[in-house]
């Protein structure tokens, strides 16, 4: 009712039923409002309405329909676009918490505008926003009282400079910390919220230590101990040489580089610029640059440890390259780093760790052409580094360069961009290093169409095997199957698996299986390309994997290792066999797991392999007095025991792609109280979890049961949910 007045010229009707239509809106809805409001012709956004929508709390996804739906509407006519902005920017007053996302937005607007009267509109709404959250932070306290001794204190007892700091910058250090609220505001930002004020600083609480000077600045740490909050840490850059319209494009790309939210960390986050003292606030980055890294470890000139930076070379290479090629991608792709040298890039010093952070953005050129910046990437990271370091010589190879692309941008859009830049290649033949470029290139972008993408997390993860079993001689099968667990677990493979369904099959198939047969090595490539290109799905996969094992005749080993690979859920340690079963004519696999009642009587646990065994579980449901009634969509798990006679059983249903519903379970009267059913409960579990399902649920009929399994009641789910 209330959107109808959309349609209504009433302006002071419209004025009050839109901020109330706000508070219920969800995305389409809002966008769809957006759209009708904006198309309107005569219609405003008067001061006023301004003010109510403001007052407001949107969705994160409102927020972000509302940025797009302003900047689509201001490229296209320049009409209510000075008070969008306005919006915008009293709304980020009025919400604090949201500041630095509305901070990014408006400044994305300024960098990005199609006019420069949006532009314009933007660095208004910019500054408003500043000094509104700067009056929300609140003044300057200048005297707190100590609350274990009484006495007052002031911020020269808490402001603490380490010795040989520059005497100019010492003073107006002193002078912005003391006067301002550079502190409070930087702490705020890179805490998620945590306000700081005089009072909450221990006496001696700050200490100022220098950083270093360059790009006509110099750097100082700021270390903030608080009586309860814990300590926080900040870079102030003190502008020595850069004009004032230099350091304001810079926090600009600063802040349209940073991150918001669940972003990845990249850049510094930026705090606060403060013109009156020729300074503004990052957040510190603690850790040592690639290029210092590399140092440290040459510099101890030991077997050993030139041994592991050739070995992580490559992957330094990769990560670097993915971090500035996501500099550029952040920026819209009209900026990149003059120098992305080892030099200005924190790398993690271990290829299972991630994380990679740039230092400085100070040196930026205007982007040109992705075969330029490639071509600069590798001279600078690559070439320049292998001249210094004689021990790294020949192993960086403009590979390591492209795979850090498609790290970035995805396998497909990936390769269409190293695609444009070996047409790039053709037009620039004649120039230095263009030709073993651009065959490389050639080969690269052959061998990922035929053979796929090899994600660094997988391709370092099989490297790092090989090192292992090439120095451990005659390693157990369970050693073996214990470090591919691990491996597959540090390396975090599978987060791969959604984009990358192939992965557990391809990591597999380069370690364990790379020097079997070549009719298994054949047949596990084919699987690869048909889960790759989806022809071959997590669903019908068993019946791949069962033809494997019905076709060829396998060791003992390769058959340990085959279950394993399908059932990742199971340990090293665990008895468990493949079984094959027809269904509706089909060959399909389940895996056969063997465990212990606590009598010690064994006991296996399995899918049903035949129709007479579903109405054996039936029958033993109505023994129990349990009326149950099975449909073609309910699944089964079923417990025997040494004879092969059924022991108790589970059936259950898929309510969605992360979710299954336990209907009932039962266990035949002379096996109870002696942890079958918690053995068939456990086992239904992993193997749940192992098909990426999130949530169980089931009925409240047992919950005291249920509960010694994680069980538990939530208001959206009817019954019992646990949370694998």
């Amino acid at each position: 009712i209330l959107h109808r007045t959309v349609y209504e010229k009433n302006q002071s009707l419209l004025e009050m039923t839109i901020p109330v239509m706000i508070d219920t809106l969800q995305k389409d809805e809002f966008q769809n409002l957006l759209t009708e409001l904006f198309n309107r012709s005569d219609f405003k956004f008067s001061q006023s309405l301004i003010s109510s929508i403001s007052k407001k709390i949107l969705s994160d996804a409102n927020l972000n329909i509302l940025f797009i739906s302003i900047r689509s509407h201001c490229a296209k006519i320049n009409k209510n676009c000075q008070d969008l902005f306005k919006l915008v920017s009293e709304y980020g007053t009025n919400h604090p918490a949201q500041y630095k996302i509305i901070r990014r937005f408006l400044v994305d607007s300024q960098l990005h505008a199609y006019h420069k009267e949006i532009s314009d509109y933007a660095g208004e709404a910019y500054d408003n926003l500043k000094s509104g959250f700067r009056t929300w932070l609140g003044t300057k306290q200048t005297v707190a009282v100590d609350i274990e001794t009484g006495e007052e204190y002031t911020w020269n007892n808490v402001l603490t400079f380490e010795e040989g700091i520059d005497a100019d910058d010492r003073t107006r250090l002193y002078e912005a910390i003391t006067k301002s609220t550079i502190i409070r505001e930087a702490v705020f930002l890179f805490s998620r919220g945590a306000l700081v004020r005089l009072y909450d600083i221990l006496p001696g609480g700050v200490w100022v230590s220098f950083l270093g000077s360059d790009h006509g600045k110099s750097v100082y740490r700021v270390t903030v101990q608080t009586r309860y909050q814990g300590s926080y840490d900040l870079a102030i850059n003190l502008n020595h040489k850069l004009s004032r319209g230099a350091v304001v494009d810079e926090i600009k790309w600063l802040i349209q580089a940073g991150s918001i939210g669940d972003d990845e960390h990249l850049v510094e986050d930026f705090g606060g610029y403060w013109p009156e003292y020729g300074l503004w606030s990052e957040e510190y980055i603690p850790g040592e640059t690639a290029g210092k890294f590399l140092r440290r470890i040459t510099r101890q000139n030991k077997e050993v440890m030139i041994k592991r930076i050739r070995l992580l070379w490559p992957f330094l290479i990769w990560n670097g390259t993915a971090g500035y090629i996501k500099f550029w991608l952040r920026t819209g792709r009209i900026m990149e780093l003059r120098d992305p040298s080892p030099e200005n890039i924190i790398v993690p010093a271990h290829d299972y760790q991630t994380g990679t952070r740039i230092i400085s953005i100070s040196t930026r050129r205007d982007h040109k052409d992705i075969l330029s910046m490639l071509l600069n990437i590798f001279d600078k990271f690559v070439s320049e580094t292998e001249n210094e370091f004689s021990v790294l010589q020949g192993i960086g190879k403009y590979k390591y360069i492209f795979s850090g692309l498609i790290e970035t941008l995805g396998i497909d859009h990936g390769l269409r961009v190293l695609k444009e830049c070996l047409e790039l290649c053709k037009l620039n033949s004649m120039k230095k290093d263009v030709k073993g470029f651009a065959e490389e290139l050639s080969i690269y972008i052959t061998t990922v169409e035929e053979s796929g993408y090899l994600p660094k997390k997988l391709y370092f993860a099989i490297k790092r095997y090989h090192r292992w079993i090439k120095l451990t001689e005659n390693a157990t099968i369970e050693a073996r199957a214990e470090t591919l667990s691990e491996l597959y677990n540090t390396y975090q493979l599978h987060d791969l698996e959604i984009e990358n369904p192939e992965t557990r099959i391809r990591f597999f198939t380069a370690t364990i299986f790379a020097e079997s047969p070549p009719d298994l090595f054949i047949r596990m490539k084919k699987i690869i390309r048909g889960q790759r290109v989806g022809s071959i799905s997590q669903n019908n996969l068993s019946q791949y994997i069962s033809a494997i094992q019905n076709d060829l005749t396998m060791t003992e080993d390769e058959l340990f290792f085959l279950t394993r690979l399908t059932y990742p859920y199971l340990s090293p340690t665990d008895s468990a066999d493949l079984i094959t079963m027809e269904t509706g004519g089909v060959s399909n696999m389940d895996v056969v797991v063997l465990l212990q009642d606590y009598d010690g009587a064994e006991f296996r646990v399995r899918a049903p392999v035949n129709p007479k065994e579903i109405t054996r579980l039936h029958q033993l449901f109505l023994n129990n007095n349990l009326a149950v009634r099975f449909t073609p969509e309910h699944r089964y798990l079923i417990a025997v025991n040494e004879r092969g006679h059924l022991v108790g059983g589970l059936f259950y249903s898929v309510t969605d792609e992360q979710s299954v519903h336990i209907e009932k379970i039962v266990v035949t009267n002379s096996y109870r109280k002696k942890g079958v059913s918690d053995g068939l409960l456990n086992e239904f579990f992993k193997r749940m979890k192992s098909d990426h399902r999130l949530f169980v649920t089931t009925g409240f009929f047992r919950p005291e049961y249920f509960y010694r399994f994680g069980f538990t009641t939530e208001r959206k789910y009817a019954g019992l949910v646990r949370k694998l």
